[in-house]
């Protein structure tokens, strides 16, 4: 291993994860509805896809990563407004799946608490960093209003991986919808990763690719919580549209 990351454990490159729900959920249903794929992101694959990156971007294998924590952020309706939309099973089996891959789920019960949540985010990664808990930090995010972040990241010596997408597509109701990564928060990112173009370059037959998505998309169809939930909000880029939903994302 090289530079600070030594300094903290000789032998574990111990990795944060720390996601944009609202960004996620964009990206997953994208794949679900709007790619050739038709399958949802999987949490477990994109972590192991994360220690993969990692490795290979400091030059250890795979072995000497680990993800020693990970964290999910979104506002959400409160609980009868949830009822009231037919949300509540949707928003518990996520929780369900994020539990069950070690991911701590944070909410803040308002969907136009937004920008509370990208900052209890950073809030939570900084301070992780701080306490030397991490060695190095995973965004899968896309707002700008995650640059100031990366920066002090950055200061204390902990390099930046972003996953990053720019996609757009077309729902089965005609809808335009699409998610739009920052240029900024890329450029600031030490690690900076267009999945979309990861993805879609890379040789079908890449274990580490396909590990990215669930099994036959299993999960209902478009007029889930996809089409239920208030579509329209603009978070983590340009999104339009969205939800959650039982799967993962």
């Amino acid at each position: 291993m090289n530079g600070v990351l030594t300094a903290r454990n000789p032998d574990l490159l111990r990795v944060g994860i720390y996601y944009d729900g609202n960004f996620f959920s964009h990206v997953s249903l994208y794949y679900r509805y709007g790619h050739p794929r038709r399958q949802r992101l999987s949490i477990r694959g994109l972590h192991e896809f994360i220690r993969h990156r990692v490795a290979e971007a400091m030059g250890v294998s795979r072995g000497e990563v680990a993800v020693t924590g990970s964290h999910y952020f979104r506002a959400r309706y409160w609980a009868r407004q949830a009822q009231e939309r037919d949300l509540l099973f949707v928003e518990r089996a996520f929780e369900d799946v994020l539990i069950s891959e070690g991911v701590t789920p944070h909410y803040l019960p308002n969907v136009d608490k937004e920008k509370g949540i990208e900052v209890w985010l950073a809030l939570e990664a900084y301070e992780a960093a701080a306490q030397g808990m991490c060695d190095l930090v995973a965004l899968v995010a896309g707002d700008s209003d995650f640059v100031p972040l990366a920066r002090k990241l950055n200061a204390l010596g902990v390099p930046v991986m972003v996953l990053g997408w720019d996609v757009r597509w077309e729902d089965d109701f005609g809808n335009h919808r699409e998610t739009v990564s920052s240029i900024q928060l890329m450029e600031a990112a030490n690690f900076p990763l267009w999945m979309n173009r990861i993805v879609d370059e890379a040789d079908p037959a890449d274990p580490i690719i396909g590990g990215l998505f669930m099994d036959g998309g299993r999960s209902g169809n478009n007029t889930d919580a996809t089409s239920r939930e208030n579509g329209g909000r603009d978070n983590g880029g340009r999104e339009n549209g969205g939800g959650e939903n039982g799967d993962l994302g």
